[in-house]
């Protein structure tokens, strides 16, 4: 890079005599300030954009003409334990592969920038949520299967989707991070899956048979929400409540809780406290808070007549009105301490009665289809 300085010459009378030009090398400087230019809108360790590119940016990507936009939040698994233990060097690796697997995965037009609080983001103009997942996916399958870095790294990410231009992209932001955070609570590589695991060890030493349940009740829930249509987001949640549902049950007493006989009324009470009990024990935990409602309503009824609110209808949250169909099902064809178990039809028969007045009738519906779809396959098989 050159810089060009020209002058005319002239005599004392103003006439012409010829031109001066000075050639000034500038290429370190030009140099210099494309690197300042550069490292003012990227991200150093990685080589992404980072978060003042994105605040100037976010007015462009809200345009009309990039609807849908689809928003994808990436997080390590591990990451913080990886530098307390192993050392800042270790977790820069991790980072850097990552970073380069989702380089990898963007389309022309996308946009990956890393974000505070070790998040990176993936912006996907005109996408809709199935094809963003789908390419995250085979993102995700990339990081797990990359050796550049020595060892095993994972990583888990959420999506959500910006429809209209007036949407809110903080919004579909948090929702976003949410997914993510629900994912990597399920994921046995990530630390804070220790949370989960533990709170199932408590339900597993306090009652052996709560956490079968729990595990039924989870396969049952998820298959039943993909039929309902739930989203990516939606599914992740309804996984961490089809789970931990009756965590509140971990502060009832022992004598109550494996009790043979029926309840009396104060013990009856004492039990139907486990909502409230479970859904605080959620909110204090930033990773379980979007589920506390799920957790606190389960044992409502359409007809109005449940507890602890009396909620009635779509009042209650869709994830409850979901659980409590499946975990019913599943009380009534397994044997507890204060039930002998029922036929599968029995129990059937049972959600059809009840259908309208303790159960969302639609969600019965398709439970049964579910149900009758599995016998056939299994029939088949």
């Amino acid at each position: 890079w050159y810089q060009i300085q020209y002058k005319d010459l002239r005599n004392q009378h103003d006439q012409y005599l010829g031109s001066l030009l000075v050639f000034n090398d500038i290429t370190q400087e030009h140099e210099l300030m494309e690197n300042l230019e550069y490292s003012a809108i990227h991200e150093q360790l990685t080589g992404l954009y980072n978060t003042s590119y994105y605040n100037q940016q976010m007015k462009e990507f809200e345009k009309d003409e990039n609807m849908p936009l689809a928003i994808a939040l990436w997080n390590i698994n591990g990451l913080k334990m990886m530098n307390d233990f192993y050392g800042n060097e270790r977790a820069n690796q991790a980072v850097k592969v990552v970073a380069k697997c989702i380089k990898r995965g963007l389309h022309e037009g996308d946009i990956a920038i890393r974000m505070y609080g070790d998040e990176t983001m993936v912006i996907m103009k005109n996408t809709f949520e199935k094809e963003a997942v789908s390419r995250m996916n085979k993102i995700s399958r990339w990081i797990h299967s990359n050796k550049d870095a020595g060892f095993y790294i994972s990583a888990e990410f959420g999506v959500a989707v910006k429809m209209i231009a007036t949407d809110s992209i903080e919004e579909c932001l948090t929702s976003a991070r949410n997914t993510m955070y629900q994912k990597k609570m399920l994921n046995q590589d990530s630390v804070r899956s220790s949370i989960l695991n533990s709170l199932k060890s408590s339900l597993r030493e306090s009652d052996f048979e709560t956490e079968q349940h729990a595990e039924r009740t989870s396969t049952m829930a998820i298959e039943l929400g993909k039929r309902l249509g739930l989203d990516d987001r939606e599914l992740g949640e309804l996984s961490l409540v089809s789970v931990l549902h009756d965590i509140g049950k971990l502060s009832i007493p022992d004598n109550i809780l494996q009790k043979a006989q029926k309840l009396d009324d104060e013990e009856w009470e004492i039990m139907k406290n486990h909502t409230i009990k479970g859904y605080e024990l959620a909110k204090i935990s930033p990773e379980l808070e979007g589920i506390a409602d799920a957790i606190l309503h389960h044992h409502e009824k359409w007809d109005g007549t449940g507890y602890p609110s009396g909620l009635r209808e779509e009042e209650i949250p869709l994830n409850s009105r979901i659980i409590t169909v499946v975990d019913s099902f599943d009380v009534m064809t397994h044997d507890r301490p204060y039930h002998t178990a029922i036929t599968v039809k029995q129990a059937k028969e049972k959600l059809i009665q009840c259908a309208g007045t303790q159960f969302d009738p639609m969600i019965v519906k398709t439970f049964l289809q579910m149900l009758e779809s599995q016998n056939k396959l299994s029939i088949g098989g």
